[in-house]
């Protein structure tokens, strides 16, 4: 069993590293056609938006698998926020070929809130029971209680 957990995992790294893998900032498939970076209200919706570069606080992402039978990966994001009171959550994922694309929203406080200036640390763990090679993290940035300024997701983070 761990010798084809081994074998899956180098040709899944194989495969991403030989360039069949899109570019970081490149439009993931699901975003291209006639209304490739359209916005709509729902959130499990709205497309990446490739035009503009993320410019939130900082993003990374890794991958982990945990040794239970069977293997489970854990693609584990960290956000490194400026102050307390922001909120990280999933608001969808998908799977294709080992690729995990999540698409998460980051609610930073509201101006009239009183957030210390305390950097802080968000984890938000997603787990898969199929083989993950690689991860595309694409970040929605709300204020509370305001429609966004910038609608749609813009991808933040990538591993490997």
């Amino acid at each position: 069993m761990r010798l084809w957990l081994c074998a899956a995992l180098t040709i899944g790294l194989v495969w991403f590293g030989s360039g069949c893998r899109k570019q970081p900032g490149a439009e993931p498939d699901d975003a291209a056609g006639d209304d490739a970076g359209a916005v709509t209200d729902d959130p499990a919706t709205t497309a990446p938006s490739p035009a503009k570069a993320y410019s939130g606080p900082p993003i990374t992402v890794q991958i982990q698998v945990q040794q239970v039978n069977p293997p489970l990966y854990l693609a584990m994001v960290t956000a490194t926020t400026p102050t307390k009171r922001y909120r990280l959550q999933e608001d969808r994922a998908e799977l294709q070929d080992g690729l995990l694309r999540l698409y998460l929203m980051l609610e930073k406080p509201a101006p009239e809130e009183d957030a210390a200036p305390v950097e802080q640390m968000l984890m938000l763990p997603h787990r898969e029971q199929a083989v993950l090679s690689a991860v595309e993290v694409y970040v929605e940035v709300v204020t509370r209680g305001q429609p966004p300024a910038e609608p749609g997701y813009r991808l933040a983070a990538t591993y490997p």
